[in-house]
């Protein structure tokens, strides 16, 4: 696997940061982003023990010594009619597609069940009765990259055993579900503060941060969700803010301040792109009157303002166009067929 760049690694930091919240693993497992087939044993709502994997795990030889662990584990317990008393859930974070994430999930998988089997050895052994048996193991893994995942998820199906179906059965086998920011349909109306995270990486546009900030406070009332609101404040701040989004400079101590930051910022930068505009525009007009030698009318000035909304293009392109050519953009529409000028 290539090496992760400074930037990746604080987007992985700031979702361990936002999952270690036991209300953010909660509201994953709640909703569709997981299939009910895979969640209907476990109680969501029971207290969850996070897990501290110790041994840590080569990641490549290109990136040296440096070491990874999984990124969160948690041991939840199970409603009474399940086979088993607990579900491992595991949750792994990833900026980029990783060809051997299958294989990365197999060995956090297998260090979270030895470890397991140091504190309850008797679950690992020959069980005694339905109760005693090990208890299941749920990966995940939540992408947020821009490109589409397309790596294989299933390790015994590409391990090359050709027909050997006996030695094929003795291969190490895992699978993941995958969860796919990118992909998702995201409802019109959030849900929860999972629903909020995945439109903010989604987020293109400065206009749709405050009324995300705006539905985050929402979902987060109450002091048992003020971590998790520290959480989402530090994502947004250092994340977004790294993105180019128009996050303030000033000091901000929590997320109904940046919400009122944010408004204030935005109607400043409305102001600006408008006042970019009409210098754009200005430049535009003068740059085209120059082509042609003479001043424009204030027809002409309108239709060129329409043809450059449908065309646009750079001063620098319309100093390459000649004189006809720009007549042609200035003539009304009366004059013109097929976007050139009748003559």
């Amino acid at each position: 696997m290539a090496s992760k760049k400074a930037t990746d690694i604080d987007h992985d930091g700031s979702y361990r940061k936002l999952f270690g919240n036991a209300a953010m693993v909660q509201d994953l497992l709640r909703w569709d982003y997981i299939p009910s087939t895979l969640t209907a044993d476990i109680d969501i709502n029971a207290p969850m023990t996070p897990l501290n994997l110790h041994h840590p795990l080569p990641v490549s030889r290109s990136a040296g010594e440096r070491t990874k662990v999984g990124d969160l584990a948690f041991k939840l317990k199970n409603r009474p009619v399940a086979a088993a008393k607990h579900t491992f859930v595991m949750v792994e974070f990833q900026s980029s597609k990783d060809a051997l994430m299958d294989v990365r999930v197999a060995s956090y998988a297998s260090l979270i069940i030895l470890q397991a089997s140091r504190t309850d050895p008797g679950k690992y052994t020959w069980a005694s009765s339905d109760r005693d048996t090990p208890d299941p193991m749920l990966p995940l893994v939540i992408y947020n990259g821009s490109a589409r995942w397309t790596k294989p998820r299933r390790l015994r199906q590409r391990t090359l055993c050709g027909k050997r179906k006996a030695l094929r059965a003795m291969q190490l086998d895992i699978d993941y579900h995958l969860i796919d920011i990118g992909a998702l349909e995201l409802p019109a109306e959030t849900r929860g503060p999972c629903d909020v995270l995945f439109a903010l990486e989604r987020c293109t546009a400065w206009e749709e941060l405050p009324p995300l900030v705006g539905r985050l406070i929402h979902h987060l009332e109450g002091p048992e969700t003020a971590s998790l609101r520290q959480a989402f404040l530090d994502f947004i701040l250092s994340v977004l803010g790294g993105r180019g989004m128009p996050i303030p400079d000033q000091t901000i101590r929590d997320l109904q301040g940046l919400h009122t930051m944010l408004g204030h910022n935005i109607d400043k930068m409305r102001e600006n792109d408008r006042q970019q505009g009409l210098q754009q525009g200005l430049q535009q007009g003068l740059q085209a009157a120059y082509q042609l030698g003479r001043a424009l009318t204030p027809p002409e000035t309108e239709r060129l303002v329409i043809y450059l909304a449908a065309h646009p293009m750079t001063v620098e392109q319309i100093a390459q166009a000649s004189p006809a050519e720009v007549e042609g953009w200035l003539a009304p529409a009366s004059e013109t067929k097929n976007g050139s000028r009748k003559r």
